[in-house]
């Protein structure tokens, strides 16, 4: 039963009409004000439990200072931060019980960037202390890095989709708190978690910029990458690139200039949306080519950072299945359109307004020039490329429509099953356009 009605029904009639009055001064109803304050004192008690758990997670490096006049050695906290890694392992913290105590928050995001953001993840951690080497404080940052982002443990508890809320709003907490992380090797290691899922959280410019991060030369940031994925398991080999790691870096140089045509650009594409109706242009002019036929490639709206090399991947990320095409093509109404759409939606992408109607779903096609490459991640099989929206000459683009939904879900199907997704999809698609 609904908590709010039970504790309303257990009210005497005097405490009903004194709550009544009191919700009434805020403009409350007798439900709505027992409902704030139920949520206030559980937010207090959260904010309590929080305070209480930091002080086993919210540490400071020790310091061992040596008394000269009596040669005792006094042991005390320096004000160089440390997080404590063991925090979620119950064989040191006693008081830690999964699903009900804190898990992740803001704070300990920070306070865990306040110690490794300034230390290099390729070169700092080699320095060590023997018993802190390498390998472990890798596997301890990877560790800790996971848990706080996606509250793994967590989800058979409280569920795939708090877990995905959870990964939102730790890609929102990273978003203020980046710049703690000072040291750009650093950066490039744990930047890739946050990007794959919810980069659109991002100030990327101001970010990328930051402390000199974009001149990082493109293999370093991609061997950073590597080594959290390396170091998972210490193997107490130098960094070594596994065919199943996502960032093998004599793979992806590979897979990029094999991708350089001899004009010295690489081709790619990026599906964005724009509202019906908008005011704004796409491209920065409205015609393809001005007056002396120079391609006019300064995109206007729907300009970002993510771009593929696979034309059906662009295509599959702009979901361009909306209650439009269910009132057209079922005969639905606005009502039964939504409802239908709601069932094929994530609570997550029920929120995303682009899923309904009103919207136009773009497929884009671009040149970068190869040095322009910021970085580059296979971990959800797009193929992506992060380049600044500057740096990207808009070629052409088209407005997808249902024929382009229904195939490019039977092409990935097919790829799926038989396991064979590479540049075969484009000439299958190609197909397709010449067909429909």
């Amino acid at each position: 039963m609904d908590k709010v009605k039970v504790i309303i029904n257990k009210m005497s009639k005097g405490q009903m009409v004194y709550e009544t009055k009191r919700g009434k001064k805020l403009g409350l109803t007798l439900y709505q004000w027992i409902d704030k304050k139920i949520k206030d004192k559980e937010k207090q008690e959260l904010e309590r439990k929080k305070i209480l758990e930091s002080r086993y997670w919210k540490k400071y490096v020790p310091l061992h200072i040596h008394n000269e006049v009596n040669g005792k050695v006094i042991k005390t906290d320096s004000d160089i931060p440390f997080f404590d890694h063991t925090y979620w392992d119950t064989d040191f913290n006693k008081d830690f019980v999964l699903g009900k105590s804190v898990y992740s928050s803001k704070e300990m995001m920070e306070w865990f960037l306040k110690e490794v953001g300034g230390k290099s993840s390729l070169d700092d951690y080699a320095n060590d202390e023997k018993e802190r080497n390498f390998n472990n404080h890798i596997v301890k940052i990877t560790t800790s890095w996971t848990r706080l982002v996606f509250a793994v443990e967590e989800e058979k508890i409280k569920g795939e989709l708090y877990c995905r809320e959870h990964a939102i709003n730790s890609c929102k907490w990273f978003a203020e708190l980046e710049h703690l992380i000072t040291n750009n090797d650093m950066f490039w290691s744990l930047f890739p978690t946050i990007w794959t899922h919810g980069n659109q959280h991002l100030k990327c410019k101001h970010m990328f910029e930051r402390y000199g991060r974009d001149k990082v030369p493109f293999e370093r940031r991609m061997k950073c990458a590597n080594a959290i994925e390396e170091y998972t398991v210490p193997t107490g080999e130098k960094i070594v690139y596994r065919d199943d790691h996502h960032y093998n870096l004599p793979k992806i140089l590979k897979t990029i200039n094999s991708a350089v045509r001899d004009d010295g650009y690489i081709y790619v594409y990026r599906s964005f949306k724009m509202k019906v109706g908008s005011k704004f242009h796409i491209r920065e002019k409205i015609k393809k080519y001005d007056d002396t036929n120079k391609l006019n490639s300064m995109q206007m709206k729907g300009k970002g950072y993510s771009y593929t090399f696979d034309k059906t991947t662009a295509i599959g990320i702009a979901k361009n299945l909306t209650t439009y095409h269910l009132k057209k093509y079922l005969g639905k109404n606005d009502k039964g359109a939504k409802r239908l759409m709601n069932k094929l939606l994530s609570p997550i992408q029920r929120k995303d307004p682009t899923h309904y109607d009103g919207y136009y779903h773009i497929l884009g096609q671009y040149r970068i020039k190869k040095e322009n490459i910021i970085f580059y991640t296979d971990c959800r099989s797009e193929d992506e490329i992060l380049a600044h929206p500057n740096d990207a000459e808009l070629l052409d683009y088209r407005f997808l429509n249902i024929i382009d939904y229904l195939t490019t879900n039977v092409i990935t199907s097919i790829c799926a099953t038989t396991n064979k997704l590479g540049g075969g999809v484009d000439v299958f698609n190609s197909f397709k356009n010449e067909v429909v």
